[in-house]
């Protein structure tokens, strides 16, 4: 025989097609490839589409009610829980109003809402955040019952911003 049978070996001079060399293979191989393919598309999309997002409001809610939900023993705990609510409060404004508020400290937060946020609430955050302050780093006498109504007054301001964002996103 000839050995320009293409695809043909010669062992012991019997001549055959190599089962790598078929066309069932290239079928199974791209068969698997293809579910392969599908299994890793459907994987991903479940891990990273599949998850709902939820919003940075949602998130600063859940956080204060954590917060509130808790109860507070020592002057420390609601010494920390202040620095907590405080944080919140920042990441969100941060977020919703797009500045930068967190190198910032209590003080300087009201002067960088002042024309940001509405009138009403810019004279209140500023008390909140000079009574935080004080709070925090004078070591004020503050009771469990007065952190909860600043924890509310946090929840007020994040639903107030947030309606303000509703009523301007449908114009």
């Amino acid at each position: 025989m000839s050995a320009e049978k293409s695809g043909l070996v010669d062992v012991y001079g019997v001549w055959y097609h190599p089962w790598w060399h078929s066309s069932q293979f290239y079928f199974f191989i791209g068969t698997v490839c293809f579910l392969l393919a599908l299994t890793i598309i459907f994987c991903v999309k479940r891990y990273f589409w599949g998850k709902q997002k939820i919003s940075f409001k949602q998130v600063a809610l859940q956080d204060l009610y954590r917060l509130q939900s808790q109860t507070y023993i020592s002057d420390q705990a609601i010494h920390e829980a202040y620095f907590k609510v405080t944080m919140i409060l920042k990441i969100y404004l941060s977020k919703r109003f797009d500045i930068s508020l967190l190198d910032k400290t209590d003080t300087e937060i009201a002067q960088q809402l002042h024309g940001v946020v509405p009138e009403s609430l810019e004279a209140m955050l500023k008390e909140f955040f000079d009574r935080s302050f004080q709070i925090k780093f004078a070591y004020d006498s503050v009771s469990e019952q007065m952190l909860k109504d600043d924890i509310e007054f946090a929840q007020k301001v994040i639903h107030e911003t947030s309606a303000e964002l509703s009523v301007t996103e449908k114009r």
